[in-house]
């Protein structure tokens, strides 16, 4: 196979998950946030700072607000 092929095989098994990590860690924890996060990580996740915001809110517990 060329070598163009691994790495696209590369990056689909390995940085594919690694992208949509916030939306799984969503999932998981069973945020009610979760529809925020798929579409944060979507529009926004291709830049450090939207992939970063993404998972801040699905790591994120709901609790009691002031």
């Amino acid at each position: 196979m060329p070598n163009f092929v691994w790495g696209l095989l590369i990056m689909l098994v390995f940085l594919l998950p690694i992208f949509f990590l916030p939306i799984i860690v969503a999932k998981v924890n069973h945020n009610p946030r979760m529809n925020s996060v798929f579409w944060l990580n979507v529009l926004f996740g291709w830049s450090l700072l939207g992939w970063l915001v993404a998972l801040f809110v699905a790591l994120e517990t709901p609790g009691k607000r002031r």
